[in-house]
């Protein structure tokens, strides 16, 4: 029979490790969605309906669309990893 400390290691510390590990990843989508995925959208979507406080160079609106594409592969990965 195995000693408690091996038990407790394979059975019981393992489980709670990964499960504290995919939390933490969850949670990191979370706010790397809300604080920068989502600003993203909001000045692209400003973009999109013409409105006055949009930006209207056309290099910083390529450059926003550019930084969005990045961040949604980002947010991809992280959901696949």
């Amino acid at each position: 029979m195995p000693a408690i400390g091996e038990w407790f290691r394979k059975r019981v510390s393992g489980p709670i490790v990964t499960w504290w590990r995919e939390r933490i990843t969850w949670m990191f989508l979370l706010v790397f969605t809300v604080l920068w995925l989502w600003r993203t959208d909001a000045a692209l979507w400003a973009v999109a309906r013409d409105a006055p406080t949009a930006m209207t160079d056309p290099v910083e609106v390529a450059r926003l669309v550019a930084q969005w594409v990045e961040f949604d592969w980002l947010r991809v990965a992280g959901v696949g990893a």
